[in-house]
């Protein structure tokens, strides 16, 4: 699938956009491989590609759906200190994690 594409991207040698990354981190989100996900988006300014608000959404919204609260946090306040301008779905996915890891 598209982790896979990311690695032949490697492997070949080839430069990955954020089209890709986002491609694959959302299918980390899908299959709940939110630490997958989160090391795409960590992988990216190695590449020279700057993470902007759709791939924290993305990022955001995989470690939300996850349950890890304290890594949707952390990722809304990078965010933040960034200037990236954040989504309403970022910012509902975050607050969602959070009530629910309070409540459990």
């Amino acid at each position: 699938g598209a982790l896979a594409l990311v690695d032949q991207t490697q492997k070949l040698d080839l430069a990955p956009d954020a089209i890709m990354c986002s491609t694959a981190m959302s299918a980390c989100e899908q299959g709940s491989q939110w630490e997958r996900a989160l090391q795409l988006l960590r992988w990216m300014p190695h590449e020279t590609l700057q993470p902007d608000y759709v791939i924290f959404s993305i990022a955001i919204c995989s470690s939300a759906r996850s349950m890890k609260c304290s890594e949707a946090l952390e990722l809304f306040n990078e965010v933040h200190a960034s200037k990236v301008k954040a989504t309403v779905r970022a910012l509902a996915a975050t607050v969602t994690a959070c009530e629910i890891a309070d409540s459990g």
